[in-house]
């Protein structure tokens, strides 16, 4: 499956367009454009991240995003987190209010 295509029926599914939100809704982190294992979690958290890459999957679906508000810089916790995600090739989508 597409990750741009499974992603475009996620948000129809889930109106992530319609519903206001401070997390940042939908594909947020694109992968190589392929979809064949996925994970999910609650939290983006770099736990998840490691357990997707250990299992294997190439999109992780998760409730708490990374951003919330204002963006902020990729340094720190958050490059570890991008590191790994761009490191095994894993998109990350988010639903946070749509759910």
């Amino acid at each position: 499956m597409k990750t741009r295509g499974l992603a475009r029926y996620l948000d129809e599914m889930l109106k992530t367009k319609e519903i206001e939100d401070k997390s940042l809704n939908g594909l947020v982190v694109d992968n190589k454009g392929e979809v064949n294992k996925i994970a999910l979690a609650v939290d983006a958290s770099l736990d998840a991240f490691k357990e997707a890459g250990r299992i294997g999957a190439d999109f992780l679906f998760v409730h708490h995003g990374l951003w919330w508000g204002k963006p902020f810089p990729i340094s720190g916790w958050t490059y570890e987190r991008m590191r790994l995600l761009l490191d095994k090739n894993i998109a990350l989508y988010v639903a946070h209010l749509p759910l």
